[in-house]
């Protein structure tokens, strides 16, 4: 943000000190400084990694609650003779 070009004045020591070290690292090769096209593609390559893991969430949960239902279901046809003779001998029919 504050790459030279902005207003340090206002910053305490300690974030002066921090921007004098990103500066250094930026100097020295450790880090690669953005330009602002770049921060914009990169932000916005963030937010589609977002939309896609927030999709697969979604869908992850849809694949749930059909494995859920797939199961009762199951349970249900396996056991349906069983309950039905149950119910009619305790009724008594």
């Amino acid at each position: 943000m504050f790459w030279g070009n902005g207003d340090s004045s206002k910053l305490t020591m300690e974030e002066r000190k921090t921007l004098d070290e990103l500066r250094r690292l930026v100097e020295t090769g450790h880090l690669i400084g953005l330009t602002a096209e770049q921060s914009a593609l990169a932000l916005s390559a963030i937010r589609f990694y977002g939309a896609v893991t927030a999709t697969t969430g979604v869908l992850a949960g849809f694949r749930n609650v059909l494995v859920w239902i797939g199961g009762g279901l199951a349970i249900w046809w396996a056991t349906k003779d069983f309950i039905d003779a149950y119910i009619k001998s305790t009724i008594g029919g």
